[in-house]
């Protein structure tokens, strides 16, 4: 049986499976692009669904920067 939410990956619950996927690669240091980022996935996504999911967290990331900063 599987447990609703897994207590040892609390990012789980944030994102979403190919969200997750996109941030492992991402966080594993140095430089990418999205053709690099879509290489390395484990399952078959379309290059422009990487490039959107890169695109939609950059700009989360940057609205959340600018929060912090009021």
């Amino acid at each position: 049986m599987k447990p609703a939410l897994d207590e040892r990956d609390p990012l789980g619950a944030a994102l979403g499976s190919l969200e997750r996927q996109v941030m492992d690669i991402v966080w594993d240091g140095g430089s990418f692009t999205v053709r690099d980022v879509h290489a390395k996935l484990s399952r078959p996504v379309a290059y422009t669904t990487v490039m959107t999911v890169l695109d939609r967290m950059g700009r989360e990331t940057l609205y959340l920067a600018g929060e912090k900063d009021d």
